[in-house]
């Protein structure tokens, strides 16, 4: 048979065991015959030892002692310095291989873990918004270097307690707290003339009556007389601010800690509560103490802003021009308020200082928006005279959240207090006041507007506080079962938080553009047993996060504002066209007298001839705060010898203003066939130089339709009936104006 003819599939199926038996047959007889074979030709044992022997007894002899031999002496051994730096070297740098890299089955169920804590990273913000705010900040009266305050005489009062509070000093009979000391000097440009505490002469209130006040000094305030019935007295303070909104990713910041410090093995709420231990500083040469805080916290937003032009490209601050680097411009301030390349804005040191005027008192946070405040990442808002002029609280009274900050406003419609039982951190630490993360209490209390009362935190508190560790102590409570929050159940945190800052050293007519990054806590520092790498024991903080631009940027209007609106319709004189002038008022000095007002003014109609200045004093009424009579009176309203109401007001610098060029249009006569003489008004363009030297563009139709200027002068018009009808003037004056205007 051929062999292509053979078949090997069938030979196998029929005689394949019979194949492989004689196959293993005869490898199992050449292995006995290779094996005996070589016992045959091996040598006995006794040859094999005698030919060891013989090597291991020349070196034995080499390593005796005496001549020629190889023993070690004295002389090779180490010193005790080498043998000290290799016992430190192998402290730091061993590793134990018997609880890292121990055997393990052949079929391990996981790979072994290494649990030491790792670095987490600083996130990102989103979604950043930017404002301007105008406004009456509700501070306390002082007398010109703020040492002293003004205290109301109330008899209305119980006698056995007072009503007010001050910089967290609670007035309450029995157990009055100490005074802080005053935040430093005020900023550049905060000077005396913003100090007055006189009263409003000439005017009075239709429904209040004057009370009594006298000056206190600070360090007085807790003694017996100056607390019954007594009530500190309120004054307005104008500032101008940026306020500064973004969404932080909290809950996927606090996952990555769980993750990347506690190998994911640990829950939520046990991450909140894991501690480290840092040095505080006591007062000057008193050393440190050891505080416990949260490993979990944010310690600041850092922010830094530029100027930019109409276009957003950023510009020289000294000379206006445009900067060749796209990416430069970046700056700060110091704490006296001047502008520093490089660095970031000195957020605290003014606004201290504006804590300190208002007592430390904050305007109240909308219930919704608490989820979402998280200490260290927002800036308490300073308390003001007049309600829904901060954009977050109009945002949320309006549901327009979801517009302007739709992450934000998801994660607070989500959120499910129920399922959040972390306790965070405390607002508040044992020092100074911290601007990053304030009071979200009311700002009225039982007394009155000049009583904070209790300051209530809806924030939840830890049920147990663990204690102090002493001085010279190392603490390691976490998350493996020594911490404060061990065997919680793990939460469901909030998605995103929210971050607010303020700046309140911004310039009229300037254009901002902000950036912002957020700063955490080390929650290793501290811990060099227990981390991956010794270096991330280092640092109080952890390296902070990336830079985020605020996409909105902030322009700040200009202190005057002109239109050309003739608001009462009524024909000019030739030669002359009819304007409205806008002028935000902080501060109005009468007979050597300053007034705080912080609020829009309006000459609502002036005629201006071609080549004369726009810029004049007018006659208007002005609201200013009574602190007697805690409440807002008219400067200005007339008497019997009065004919006009107003007080002398200047619209503009007469000293340097700006200038009407020319102006076309308005009302013109024309002949017309079959008809006459025909009247008509055309809208007007008018063309006006500015005190800098720019050429600016009114068109009078424009003008007229402008919202911001129509909105503003009707809030001027309400403000004004509101004061007036409850004020009236101290020689038995009606109250009401005799301008026919002002009386609609």
């Amino acid at each position: 048979m051929a062999m292509k003819d053979f078949d090997f599939k069938k030979f196998m199926r029929e005689k394949g065991e019979r194949a492989a038996l004689i196959g293993t047959g005869a490898v199992a007889l050449l292995t006995l015959i290779i094996g005996l074979v070589m016992s045959i030709r091996a040598n006995s044992p006794a040859a094999n030892a005698k030919m060891i022997q013989g090597p291991t007894d020349a070196l034995s002899n080499a390593l005796k002692d005496g001549p020629g031999g190889n023993q070690p002496t004295d002389a090779d051994k180490p010193s005790q310095a080498q043998l000290s730096q290799v016992v430190e070297s192998f402290k730091i740098n061993s590793i134990d291989l018997a609880a890292r890299y121990h055997s393990a089955d052949l079929f391990a169920a996981a790979p072994p873990v290494d649990d030491r804590r790792g670095q987490p990273t600083v996130l990102k913000p989103s979604e950043g918004k930017a404002a301007v705010v105008l406004a009456q900040v509700k501070s306390y009266s002082f007398n010109d270097t703020y040492t002293s305050v003004w205290v109301l005489k109330d008899t209305n009062l119980k006698k056995d307690q007072t009503h007010y509070s001050f910089s967290g000093y609670t007035g309450m009979r029995g157990g009055p707290g100490a005074m802080p000391r005053m935040p430093g000097r005020p900023p550049a440009g905060y000077d005396s003339r913003f100090a007055s505490a006189s009263d409003v002469t000439g005017v009075e209130s239709q429904k209040k009556k004057a009370l009594p006040k006298s000056l206190v000094p600070l360090k007085d305030l807790d003694k017996k007389e100056n607390l019954e019935q007594r009530r500190l007295a309120e004054q307005t303070r104008p500032v101008r601010m940026a306020v500064i909104y973004a969404s932080f990713p909290y809950e996927d910041e606090l996952k990555q800690f769980r993750d990347k410090v506690y190998g994911g093995k640990a829950s939520l709420a046990e991450v909140t509560n894991d501690t480290v231990v840092e040095d505080e500083p006591l007062k000057e040469g008193e050393g440190t103490r050891k505080v416990e805080r949260p490993a979990f916290r944010f310690t600041e937003v850092e922010m830094q802003r530029r100027l930019v032009d109409a276009t957003g490209r950023p510009i020289d601050r000294k000379t206006g021009l445009p900067l060749d680097d796209p990416n430069g411009g970046w700056e700060g301030t110091d704490e006296k308020g001047n502008p520093v390349p490089g660095k970031s804005l000195d957020l605290r040191s003014k606004y201290r200082w504006f804590l300190f005027l208002v007592g430390k008192r904050t305007q109240p946070e909308s219930e919704k928006m608490v989820p979402a405040l998280k200490p260290g990442l927002w800036m308490p808002r300073l308390p003001l005279m007049g309600e829904g002029q901060y954009p977050d609280d109009d945002w949320v009274k309006k549901e327009e959240l979801k517009d302007k900050m739709p992450k934000l406003s998801k994660a607070l419609t989500d959120y499910d207090p129920q399922t959040d039982t972390a306790t965070g951190p405390s607002q508040f630490s044992t020092g100074d006041f911290d601007v990053f993360g304030g009071e979200t209490g009311t700002t009225t209390g039982p007394g009155g507007p000049g009583d904070m009362g209790t300051t209530t935190t809806p924030r939840t508190t830890p049920k147990t506080t663990p204690p102090m560790p002493k001085s010279g102590t190392t603490t390691t409570t976490g998350p493996r079962g020594t911490g404060p929050g061990y065997g919680q159940p793990d939460v469901k945190p909030i998605e995103y938080a929210l971050i607010r800052l303020v700046d309140v050293d911004i310039e009229p007519g300037r254009i901002y553009e902000y950036r912002i990054r957020v700063h955490m806590a080390n929650p290793n520092y501290g811990k060099l047993k227990e981390v991956a790498d010794p270096t991330f024991a280092d640092g109080v903080e952890l390296p902070p996060g990336p830079w985020y631009n605020i996409p909105q940027k902030v322009v700040v209007p200009q202190e005057l504002q002109i239109y050309a609106v003739n608001q009462s319709g009524k024909t000019p004189e030739r030669g002359a066209v009819a304007m409205q002038i806008h002028r935000w008022i902080d501060v109005l000095t009468l007979d050597k007298q300053n007034y705080f007002i912080g609020e829009w003014s309006v000459a609502d109609r002036v005629e201006v001839f071609k080549g004369e200045a726009v810029d004049r004093t007018q006659r208007v009424e002005v609201p200013v705060w009574d602190s007697s009579l805690e409440d807002f009176v008219l400067l200005g309203l007339p008497d019997d010898k009065r004919k006009q109401a107003g007080v002398e007001v200047p619209f503009g610098n007469p000293a340097r203003p700006s200038v009407l060029v020319d102006f076309e249009g308005g009302r013109v006569s024309y002949a017309h066939k079959g008809a006459g003489t025909v009247d008509d008004q055309e809208r007007e363009e008018v063309l006006v130089l500015s005190p800098d030297g720019r050429l600016m563009s009114h068109n009078s139709k424009a003008d007229q339709d402008d919202k911001q200027r129509k909105d503003r002068y009707d809030a001027w018009k309400r403000r004004l009936k509101e004061v007036r009808d409850q004020t009236r003037s101290a020689g038995g004056g009606t109250g009401k104006t005799t301008d026919p205007g002002l009386n609609k």
